[in-house]
């Protein structure tokens, strides 16, 4: 036993154990190795587990951001469908290329795609993405199609309209018989009267079935109005069944006169032909597929769009939930960490204090002194456990997903900046605005206020653009927006609407306050602005509607503020507020419409004729031919009324070649008589855009057998001037062929010398705003003078309308015009009192020339 001892000792001391010191270096050693694997394992775990949760939260990043690319793409694409669906001119490219952009999109999210349920969305999208392609080609391709959008429109052309020409065209033909020696035998009179009847009777029933048109057309869902006018033409058509077939009975009795028996099987034809088209159009109305491209848009578009937006949510909880997973594992492995960091160190801490007591009772106690000793002037700390290493992680893994969500918000917000606001000036675009005015009502209608909403369109910016280049036009459309917001409140919305065209949302505003706005954006524009050397000056038409005057939602007040602008532009007085008589699409504009065509052409339009004076003499030179419409409901409608519903439907130019031709005619009737009198027919700027119009002129005057020189062509200032090349083109061929041409409204427009002096007119006609008062107002006086001067210094003949009175007949005299024309000479009067008041002028001319004035301004002596 003793030698075995003495062997364990021997053993121990040729290990170097025998020392306590390298016992305990022996342990430090073997509990070092072990916490540094330890540390180094847990490391490697968990560095791993970092990566790949960083890795997955970069992927889920990827997604998302591929998948909001691919819904922001769907969306333009949608709305570009939908412009396409508003207005057929709209191009079809930029909603194929949206599409193409979204599957492009898909096929980046495709090269990695995400785990589980993500791979069954991200191929469900794909097929859905297919569908949608070849649905929208669909719908564009039917779009484009008007037979097949609106399957009724082959049956209106090729059926129903040649049956209503044939049935008119019958009926015309056996009234026209009766009519043969100017008036029917008497014995035919009941006859000729029922046909007038039943000719009257069936443009009835034709307006009424266009009525059901027109409303199913403008409500494409239905109007109880549709429906009363179907039951109108229904009754209508009764109607017409019975004269027919009364016809019919007469004719079988043989009754009928040759030619109205030959038409009456024409008219059962054209009937049944007409009633049959009739019924097929209803059938289709009813079935509800009168616009092929809405039930293509609805029952499969949309559908499709909605299919999408889902898989695409499924996409992103496919993301979102491996995200989730991703954060899990990591703070599992953050808690197994932290676990076996705490396990450790409790038995850290009890072999330190196990090594402590030991330690303590071999060596500590004999040497305590001596440390205490040696520490005595130091002072010291204990020592800190820091287990922030797993909670340093922990942060980081979180400070990653703050800074990823961060990332996404603020993309997003960039998104939504770019989709609601304008890049060149930062203003709110339309559909901001529309949101912003939908708010403002929705605020109102709680409130019982106002809202105020304008459309603002700058005049003149075209020739910015023209003279200065789109460059200069951009730095305009910019300071034009800084100005709007200076002049406008912070509640208050200016938005650009594209091109030069702005629009303003005032909330809680009454007429007064609408009204005080839109005349301090004038005022803000009638600064000139600073461009490039130039000082710019840019003027602006602002139209205004009111809630709930004027409409109860945006689309409303946005349409009839358009029709407001487009007022204040004709009108020059920069604003105007809507009115439903100047609205050309309202119902009763259309009817309107409908009867000033008719009128037009079926004899309702008449003129009158007011005498244009030489003041030398007295003695009439020419007439100015105006228009009269005796309205069979509405009594006599002023020019004002009727001209510019004509100028906005395109009806001016028929309108103008009627003038013209019914004038010549009275003209022709007159020299014929032996009155030498000249005639003057008013144009608009539109007429200036009928190419044919000279050749249409001289062709009248040639078929009346009336020399160039009897007729004056008048155009206002302001119509010559808004395209100046195209007048004098159409105006100088007619100058070339002898034809008078007349400067209208002269003193009121904006026109340069340069192109006064070259454009090719005889006269030039002062307005009558100034003429009227020039007796009063020293001012339009001094204005009268220096046109008056001007006039004949260009070599031009000058007149001076709205003479009231013999004071400004006398101060004209003075100042050499030329003629005269107002109430003071005659009203407007139609051409049989024209010429009784001819024939009195005839008796007066020796006391009319007495009363001139004498060169010195002094009256005869015979006039005192």
């Amino acid at each position: 036993m003793a030698d075995g001892g003495n062997t364990s000792r021997h053993a121990r001391a040729g290990l170097g154990l025998d020392s306590l010191g390298a016992r305990y270096l022996l342990f430090a050693v073997l509990a070092g190795a072990a916490v540094v694997g330890l540390v180094v394992l847990l490391q490697v775990q968990v560095t791993r587990q970092t990566a790949a949760s960083v890795a997955t939260l970069a992927a889920t990043t990827r997604v998302q951001q591929l998948t909001q690319g691919l819904r922001d793409r769907l969306w333009l694409a949608g709305f570009r469908l939908h412009a396409l669906m508003i207005d057929p001119r709209q191009p079809a490219a930029p909603v194929l290329t949206a599409v193409e952009e979204a599957r492009a999109t898909l096929r980046a999210l495709a090269a990695r795609p995400p785990e589980g349920e993500g791979r069954a969305a991200l191929a469900a999208l794909g097929q859905a993405l297919a569908r949608l392609d070849a649905e929208v080609r669909h719908l564009i391709e039917l779009r484009g199609d008007p037979d097949r959008t609106y399957p009724a429109l082959s049956v209106m052309n090729d059926e129903h309209l040649p049956a209503n020409r044939r049935f008119a065209a019958a009926l015309d033909v056996a009234i026209a018989a009766l009519e043969a020696d100017g008036r029917p035998p008497a014995r035919q009179w009941p006859l000729y009267r029922r046909l007038v009847d039943l000719r009257d009777l069936w443009r009835r029933t034709v307006l009424a079935f266009r009525g059901t048109l027109v409303l199913r057309t403008v409500f494409e869902q239905g109007h109880a109005d549709a429906d009363t006018m179907e039951r109108r033409t229904r009754a209508l058509l009764a109607e017409v069944e019975h004269e027919v077939a009364a016809l019919e009975a007469a004719r079988a009795r043989g009754t009928l006169p040759l030619e109205v028996d030959a038409a009456v099987p024409e008219l059962r034809a054209a009937l049944d032909a007409w009633r049959d088209g009739l019924e097929r159009i209803l059938a289709i109305r009813r079935s509800g597929a009168w616009r092929a491209d809405l039930e293509l848009l609805t029952t499969r578009v949309r559908p499709l769009m909605a299919e999408i937006f889902g898989h695409l949510d499924g996409l992103d909880r496919a993301a979102a939930a491996q995200a989730r997973a991703a954060v899990a594992r990591a703070e599992a492995a953050a808690r197994r960490a932290g676990a076996v960091l705490w396990a450790f160190a409790v038995v850290g801490l009890v072999v330190v204090a196990v090594g402590y007591f030991y330690l303590e009772r071999r060596v500590l106690a004999p040497v305590r002194e001596v440390a205490r000793a040696l520490r005595a002037g130091a002072g010291s700390a204990p020592p800190a456990v820091h287990g922030a290493g797993a909670t340093r992680e922990t942060r980081e893994l979180v400070e990653a997903f703050r800074a990823m969500w961060n990332e996404v918000q603020r993309r997003q917000e960039s998104l939504e900046h770019q989709a609601l606001h304008d890049s060149l000036t930062g203003l709110p675009n339309r559909v901001l605005m529309q949101d912003r005015l939908a708010q403002a009502i929705a605020l109102a209608e709680r409130t019982r206020s106002g809202v105020a909403f304008m459309l603002m369109d700058l005049d003149g910016f075209k020739e910015v653009n023209d003279t200065l280049g789109h460059q200069a036009g951009d730095l305009l459309l910019v300071r034009v927006a800084e100005r709007l917001r200076e002049v406008l409140r912070r509640a208050d919305t200016v938005a650009r609407l594209g091109g030069d065209e702005f629009g303003l949302v005032v909330p809680h505003a009454s007429a007064e306050e609408a009204e005080h706005v839109a005349r301090k954006v004038l005022a803000a524009l009638a600064r000139p602005v600073r461009l490039e050397g130039h000082n710019l000056y840019v003027g602006g038409s602002i139209g205004i509607a009111l809630y709930p005057e004027h409409g109860t939602d945006p689309y409303q007040l946005l349409r009839h503020a358009d029709v407001a602008m487009y007022q204040a532009k004709r009108s020059g007085r920069g604003y105007a507020f809507y009115e439903e008589r100047l609205d050309e699409h309202s119902v009763a504009r259309l009817s309107l419409l409908g009867e000033l065509r008719e009128a037009i052409h079926g004899g309702g339009l008449r003129l009158h004729y007011q005498p244009k004076v030489r003041i030398a003499d007295g003695a009439p030179v020419t007439v100015e031919a105006l228009a009269r419409w005796r309205h069979p409901e509405r009594g006599d409608l002023p020019p004002e009324e009727f001209v510019p519903l004509a100028e906005k439907a395109g009806l001016v130019q028929e309108l103008t070649r009627w003038v013209l031709a019914e004038a010549l005619a009275q003209c022709s009737r007159w020299r014929r008589r032996g009155l030498r009198l000249g005639v003057a027919v008013n144009l608009s700027v539109w007429d200036l855009h009928d190419r044919d119009l000279p050749r249409q002129v001289m062709r009248a005057l040639q078929g009346f057998g009336l020399p160039p020189n009897v007729l004056t062509l008048e155009i206002t200032e302001s119509a010559a001037m808004s395209e100046p090349e195209r007048a004098r083109a159409v105006l100088g061929e007619l100058h070339a062929q002898g034809v008078r041409i007349a400067i209208d409204d002269f003193g009121t427009g904006f026109s340069s010398f340069a192109h006064l002096k070259e454009f090719p007119a005889h006269e030039l006609k002062i307005d009558k705003s100034f003429v009227t008062d020039m007796c009063h107002d020293d001012d339009d006086a001094v204005i009268v003078r220096s046109l008056v001067d001007l006039g004949h210094n260009l070599g031009r003949e000058v007149v001076a309308e709205g003479v009231e009175d013999q004071d400004t007949w006398d101060i004209l005299a003075i100042l050499r015009c030329d003629y005269a024309q107002g109430h003071h000479v005659a009203r407007p009067m139609p051409a049989e009192r024209l010429a009784t008041w001819l024939r009195s002028r005839e008796s007066i001319a020796a006391a009319w020339a007495a009363t001139r004035r004498v060169p010195d301004g002094r009256r005869r002596s015979s006039e005192r």
